[in-house]
């Protein structure tokens, strides 16, 4: 019983530190392209 609480518990732990990294790089993802049209407008002004 024990055994499996852990594994239910690290299974809990390993969802939300995945989905903390998959928003957090989606948010990367967005601030690259952000930053990077940013640049763009300021190369052509």
């Amino acid at each position: 019983m024990h055994v499996y609480f852990w594994i239910l518990n690290s299974g809990k732990t390993f969802i939300f530190y995945f989905s903390n990294y998959f928003i957090y790089g989606q948010f990367l993802i967005f601030e690259k392209h952000y930053f990077a049209f940013f640049s763009i407008k300021l190369i052509y002004i």
